[in-house]
């Protein structure tokens, strides 16, 4: 091309050049991404004449290249290679006008004669390229995307090696909100919408780190409208605009791991999810009735409670839990009076007793408060906890549990008198109900009676048989105190 140093080969030493400016651009446009290219030129540049900003179109590269700063009136440093092989470097060549037979005996003087001085690197007698500039695409002199420039006049000089597709870079600007923060901090950076959302998350993790909240990047969760962002994508890609806001949570990265097969699961959760949510998904992922699922933490073997959230589990950072899928038991449902009276329930283990308690009654037409179960074991009568597992009650397969359904009397004696009251009550009911139904017998305030049972005051949170109150049809004393102004010894009112 023809520009400011003449005809030959313009390579602009910074990428930028290509972008052009007002005047000119040297990019090819893809007018649907936007996406731009240029040529990157390996160049043999050789020694170069500088030009600055000096503007020289019509710039003749056999006479311009001449290294003028080497020669003189009689002597001319120029390219040798056409030179016969003859000389030698060093060797005083006679060129009188008009003698074109050259000699190289020396034996002359150096009078009215020329000489020329042959060097010993013949490319060093010329320049072989021109570094001018700076420049700008469309003009000459400093500017917008402006360059220095090399120049060089032989096609060999020169080959391209790649041709580099590029897009103008947008920048964003990007809030992060610290949700485990009381004031909900927002932290902005304006980064290029190309960049991959890592960068943004190592940006924040370093920010946290100067404030002394050291988090592990893992346990980091960023949403954009409830939705994870991806770290391997870029920016553009996650759907991040200028001005948008991305939530930052910590999170609990936690592994489950199958009891049996020691197949491995990742999940990540919030540290105030619940634990059940933990095991929805698991569920989920295995096909799984999660009721057939019983989860212990790895580190200490302690069942977890899906009840409570992760964090009251104790799990935290990068967690490790068990799965253990369980098979259902069948537990066989006998009526204690009857024997002849068998329901049987097919039940996880881990299940609680009172669900059992619950479908037995509701099988049976019965209220649940009147039925007391327990199961014989090493010839004793133990009673079942309903708050607890069927496993923490011992319950197997095919375990027999013995269902009491009805009431049992109760003997009180009144104090300070030989006179007895019966109550009937039920073994499982609570003992509160029996000390109500004992005082409307006597027309007496129940919050005014302490009652004893061997010289121990009872419990009327408890059960009647949780109380130690009789076993069966045995009757059991109890004592009764009372006091309290408005009443006799004998409760009477007065």
């Amino acid at each position: 091309m023809l520009g400011s140093s003449g005809r030959g080969i313009y390579l602009a030493e910074w990428a930028r050049y290509a972008n052009g400016d007002g005047d000119r651009q040297y990019f090819s446009t893809d007018a649907s991404s936007g996406r731009r290219q240029m040529l990157l030129v390996k160049a043999l540049t050789g020694k170069s004449r500088e030009f600055a900003t000096e503007i020289k179109k019509d710039f003749a590269p056999s006479q311009d290249l001449i290294d003028i700063a080497q020669s003189t009136p009689n002597v001319q440093v120029r390219n040798t290679s056409a030179l016969s092989q003859e000389f030698r470097p060093g060797s005083l060549v006679r060129a009188a006008e008009g003698d074109t037979t050259p000699t190289t005996r020396g034996k002359s003087t150096l009078k009215d004669l020329a000489y020329i001085c042959v060097c010993v690197c013949a490319f060093q007698m010329m320049f072989d390229s021109v570094h001018a500039g700076l420049h700008c695409p469309g003009r000459a002199g400093d500017g917008d995307n402006s360059s220095k420039m090399y120049v060089v006049y032989k096609n060999e000089s020169c080959y391209p090696e790649y041709l580099v597709t590029y897009q103008k870079v947008t920048e964003i600007k990007v809030s992060v909100v610290d949700l485990d923060e009381m004031t909900k901090t927002e932290h902005c950076w304006c980064l290029a919408e190309h960049l991959l959302f890592r960068t943004l998350v190592d940006a924040y993790a370093n920010k946290l780190a100067t404030q002394g909240r050291a988090i592990n990047r893992a346990q980091l969760l960023f949403t954009l409208n409830d939705n994870p962002l991806d770290s391997n994508k870029s920016l553009s890609a996650n759907g991040l605009v200028d001005g948008v806001r991305v939530i930052a949570t910590v999170v609990i990265n936690i592994c489950v791991i199958d009891d049996i097969t020691k197949v491995e699961h990742a999940m990540t959760l919030k540290p105030s999810a619940s634990f059940n949510r933990l095991v929805d998904l698991y569920a989920k992922h295995r096909s799984l009735n999660k009721s057939q699922l019983l989860f212990k933490n790895n580190g200490n073997s302690v069942d977890l409670d899906p009840g409570k959230s992760l964090a009251q589990n104790g799990l935290s950072g990068s967690s490790r839990v068990v799965a253990t899928v369980v098979v259902n038991i069948y537990i066989c449902m006998v009526n204690a009076k009857s024997k002849d009276e068998v329901v049987y329930f097919r039940l996880n283990p881990s299940t609680r007793f009172d669900v059992l308690v619950e479908a037995y009654a509701k099988r049976c037409s019965l209220d649940k408060a009147w039925l007391l179960f327990t199961i014989q074991r090493a010839h004793q009568s133990i009673q079942l906890d309903h708050s607890k597992s069927l496993t923490e009650n011992g319950l197997f397969e095919n375990a027999r549990v013995l269902a009491t359904v009805g009431k049992i009397t109760i003997r009180f004696r009144d104090n300070g008198s030989q006179n007895f009251r019966h109550i009937k009550a039920c073994p499982a009911a609570a003992f509160d109900i029996v000390a109500q139904a004992y005082a409307n017998s006597r027309q007496v305030d129940p919050a005014q009676l302490i009652f004893k049972l061997n010289g121990a005051e009872l419990d009327r949170g408890k059960s009647v048989a949780e109380n130690g109150i009789g076993k069966g049809a045995e009757v059991s004393e109890v004592s009764v105190s009372i006091s309290g102004a408005g009443l006799d010894n004998n409760g009477a009112k007065t």
